[in-house]
């Protein structure tokens, strides 16, 4: 969840550039899992969802004029069945045929929970994603715990084959949690040892609506976090070398703040990186966005063709309320689309709401 803004895994990073950057497409409703902290869990009837042609229509306008530095297919479960893995396959092979140089080509990855990997290896093999992100969460107990009994057991061999087989980079997404970021510095070496995982992106957990607060991060938590297992990273055993990513937004204000206090993160600029290498082989980077990034950067495309402000993909009850505008109305013209969010009220008022969140964090002092 953490991640849902996204952008800075595979070399990329959302910058202050007045263009669109990340694009998040949610391709479905429907996933093989009934996981305790999803946030696309909606009790309001939605529209009808998109057609293949229509997300085709509205992919094209993508590459061809607005051509986004990333492409972010996130289902809700994007490999659920034939049709939305081929659509996957299907747009791979559009932006193949529309941005021949690979010079400032849309980089094009896919979230997956991982249960589906082996099913469809020949399409994602075919014409792979130029990354796979996996949402593991935690040690097996502890995903087990999120996602259902045995659910990590079904896991590992598509975990396995993805390892061994697939050409790019392959993240593991954990989002920290109440539950599992005690066992923070246990996860990255149980991953890398039994799979020899070298890539890890961690978001955080957002409490909604008071629901499943037993998953909130204490504030105690935070600090060992950041006080404590950040700089034991430097004597993690390892077995293959280690990218650790953590992208921390606005959303989740007591990480953002904890990783400023600490000095991990600047408390300067808009969006500021930091990377830290390790002697031993460990190398992290830590994105910190203090502004809205929400309709000017990153979007979240709904299935039914929302068009929404990356902020508000987790706001999913609210969604016909949050949008800005919807693809059919624009007959999928990303750039009107994109104007059109600039000119919102929507954007200024997440621009006036993230400029107040970060007058309230706390500046280090020199």
């Amino acid at each position: 969840m953490g991640i849902i803004i996204g952008g800075s895994k595979n070399g990329l990073t959302i910058k202050e550039a007045n263009h669109l950057q990340v694009v998040s497409m949610a391709i479905n409703n429907s996933c093989n899992l009934k996981c305790k902290h999803c946030y696309l869990q909606s009790t309001q009837k939605q529209n009808p969802v998109l057609r293949e042609d229509e997300w085709m229509s509205l992919a094209e306008s993508l590459f061809t004029y607005s051509a986004p530095s990333t492409i972010a297919f996130v289902g809700k479960e994007p490999l659920l069945n034939y049709q939305s893995a081929n659509l996957v396959s299907n747009i791979i092979k559009l932006r193949n045929t529309i941005q021949r140089s690979t010079h400032n080509r849309t980089s094009i990855g896919l979230l997956t929970n991982g249960m589906s990997l082996l099913q469809f290896s020949d399409i994602l093999l075919a014409n792979p994603p130029d990354y796979i992100d996996i949402s593991v969460d935690g040690l097996p107990t502890e995903h087990d715990f999120l996602r259902g009994k045995g659910t990590f057991s079904k896991l590992k061999p598509n975990l396995r084959w993805a390892t061994e087989n697939f050409p790019g980079p392959l993240w593991l997404t954990p989002t920290l949690n109440g539950n599992n970021i005690d066992s923070f510095l246990d996860m990255i070496h149980y991953y890398n040892y039994h799979f020899k995982i070298r890539r890890f992106a961690f978001g955080f957990y957002i409490p909604r609506n008071n629901r499943n607060d037993d998953l909130s991060i204490l504030p105690g938590q935070i600090e060992k976090l950041v006080n404590g297992d950040l700089y034991k990273l430097a004597e993690l055993p390892i077995y293959e070398p280690i990218e650790i990513l953590f992208d921390l937004y606005p959303n989740h204000p007591d990480s953002l703040r904890s990783f400023i206090d600490s000095g991990w993160a600047y408390s300067s600029g808009g969006i500021e990186s930091s990377v830290y290498d390790f002697s031993n082989g460990v190398s992290m980077k830590i994105h910190a966005t203090k502004v809205a990034v929400g309709l000017r950067y990153s979007v979240r495309i709904t299935p039914e063709g929302h068009w929404l402000a990356a902020e508000d993909a987790i706001r999913m009850n609210e969604y016909k309320k949050l949008t800005v505008a919807n693809v059919r109305d624009f007959h999928y013209d990303a750039t009107e689309l994109y104007e059109t969010g600039l000119n919102s009220a929507r954007f200024y008022k997440l621009c006036r709401k993230n400029k107040s969140k970060l007058q309230k964090t706390p500046v280090l002092k020199e």
